[in-house]
């Protein structure tokens, strides 16, 4: 029996239908959780002979998935790292999902260099919740790929001299282009006739994310050796020197310390303080799935050693009877569906923007009536409230995209 689709998935279908025919590309802005993955295949199951989808490896279950309630046998699935091993590159439609993944700047990435290679003059469908959650300049190398680019110019420069503006700072005594001021408003004049849209909210989701954000007391000491390496870049933590030479640098080791680690080399890493996870333990530990996601790897050995019955592995999760999953926030932000769990809390955030945006859907689903209640773990006093405001301030990189269906 084939699924049946929901109505706003096949409005994204009517709508993106006209769009790839005419432009021989389609960008499907559409909400984590809504269905794009099956209105895609929907859309080109029975119009196209070979279909090929690239997608983030802990994303090809899902898609494998929702290729068999489609009864669709004219897909090729495989992850962006194995472009490469494609042996004939001869397909009538290429699926771009998570396309944001090839949008760096602003030089292209290999990974967008190899989409290029076998994307150039094909019909492309490109699938993200977040297409440029930290700059429009996000967008250029995405359509450089293809021959039917929305944009002439041929390399990013040129773009940026129409597209951007300066933005200039003194870095080491030098003035450094940062090339994030993109115009949006001009450049969402020349592409959005591309672009099909498509939010929660629109899509009728009677449950959306509830963010609660918990400030967390430490040890004054603890707190006195933050701020110590704060102000000189240096601080003693079990008889070793903590320098931080660089700005960045000194960002990641205090967003390491918030946490309770600390990399000392690439060889070792100490754990310095249990003050989250005991407040996990103590404050949020009362439902019975929870998924943890974290920054830093000695963190998720911090965890899954201090939370009894956790795991890392998404099916035991899933199938078994474990409270806890313990993911990497970067791995699991993306492609992975969590929406059978009861919260999720945020023990630390990265410094993407994009990651902040996915993860945070990671439960949402359609279906889905129990409240989704997002728990972001702040110490107090430190980097972390900072880190939080920084990354979701950008927001209105992507509510761009939205406009029309808010």
């Amino acid at each position: 029996m084939i699924i049946k689709l929901y109505d706003h998935q096949k409005q994204m279908i009517k709508d993106a239908r006209p769009i790839l025919e005419e432009f021989n590309l389609v960008c499907i802005a559409a909400e984590t959780r809504t269905g794009k993955s099956l209105a895609t295949i929907f859309l080109l199951k029975d119009d196209y002979k070979k279909i090929l989808v690239l997608t983030k490896k802990k994303a090809i279950d899902s898609w494998n998935s929702d290729l068999n309630l489609a009864a669709a046998k004219n897909f090729t699935v495989i992850n962006y790292e194995s472009i490469h091993k494609l042996e004939n590159s001869f397909y009538d439609v290429i699926v771009l999902d998570e396309s944001h993944s090839i949008g760096s700047y602003p030089k292209p990435s290999k990974r967008a260099a190899q989409v290029k290679e076998i994307a150039e003059d094909k019909k492309i469908v490109y699938l993200s919740a977040t297409p440029s959650a930290e700059t429009f300049s996000q967008l250029f190398h995405q359509f450089w790929i293809s021959s039917y680019s929305p944009f002439f110019e041929n390399n990013f420069y040129s773009w940026y001299r129409f597209y951007g503006e300066d933005d200039s700072i003194m870095i080491q005594g030098r003035m450094m282009k940062q090339y994030k001021a993109a115009k949006q408003d001009l450049i969402m004049q020349d592409i959005n006739h591309l672009i099909v849209s498509m939010t929660k909210k629109k899509a009728n989701f009677e449950v959306l994310v509830d963010e609660q954000i918990h400030m967390i007391e430490v040890n004054p000491n603890y707190l006195e050796s933050i701020k110590h390496l704060k102000r000189h870049r240096i601080v003693r933590v079990d008889d070793h020197d903590v320098v931080a030479e660089t700005a960045p640098g000194l960002m990641n080791k205090l967003h390491q310390l918030s946490g309770g680690t600390i990399k000392i080399n690439n060889r070792l890493s100490l754990i310095t303080s249990d003050h989250k996870v005991e407040y996990i333990k103590s404050c949020l530990g009362s439902d019975k799935k929870i998924v943890v996601l974290c920054n830093y790897i000695k963190e998720r050995e911090l965890l899954l050693s201090r939370l009894e019955n956790s795991t890392d592995d998404v099916d035991e999760f899933k199938n078994e009877d474990y409270q806890y999953f313990v993911g990497h926030i970067k791995t699991f932000s993306e492609g992975v569906d969590f929406s059978y769990a009861d919260s999720m809390i945020i023990y630390s955030l990265n410094f993407s923007a994009t990651t902040y945006l996915q993860s945070k859907e990671r439960l949402a689903n359609k279906k889905r009536v129990k409240p989704i209640v997002v728990h972001y773990l702040f110490t107090k006093d430190t980097v972390d409230e900072y880190i939080y405001k920084a990354v979701s301030s950008k927001m209105n990189f992507t509510s761009k995209y939205y406009k029309d269906c808010a």
